[in-house]
């Protein structure tokens, strides 16, 4: 279940089925990139455990949690969602007790098609049991 608040920003309701349902932010596996995310030829970025974890994982359907569990990766597609584009063979993978999200084309098909740079917020939210959504949360001040 969607709605749409009064500035125009998408929010859905998470929660497990029968349970307390709450508020979720519009996309709450946010990244502040750092210098080493936006190199040229970096194809995959670092997100937060705890967020992926709960934003992402526990929300697959339970044949692909298990199937995570299992192989430690998964492959989705990134759907841009200023840009309408989506990006296929991206890998959501655990490694150390962090996740990374990885994909041979990663600095090509957002880093440099974005104009990302160093401070900027970017966040992304499950969008199907196969996509997760990527957007650009705010830009840090250019010089």
């Amino acid at each position: 279940m969607a709605f749409r608040n009064h500035d125009s920003t998408y929010y859905d309701f998470m929660g497990s089925e029968g349970g307390n349902r709450e508020l979720a932010p519009p996309y709450p596996v946010e990244v502040e990139l750092n210098s080493l995310d936006v190199l040229n030829g970096v194809e995959c970025i670092y997100l937060n455990n705890n967020s992926v974890q709960a934003n992402i994982i526990a929300r697959l359907p339970p044949f692909l949690r298990n199937k995570f569990n299992c192989q430690r990766y998964l492959v989705f597609e990134i759907h841009d969602t200023e840009s309408k584009l989506t990006f296929g063979g991206y890998q959501l993978r655990f490694a150390y007790n962090t996740y990374y999200l990885m994909g041979s084309n990663w600095s090509r098909d957002f880093i440099q098609r974005k104009h990302l740079k160093a401070g900027d917020k970017i966040g992304f939210r499950l969008q199907l049991a196969d996509t997760i959504q990527f957007s650009v949360i705010s830009r840090a001040s250019r010089p």
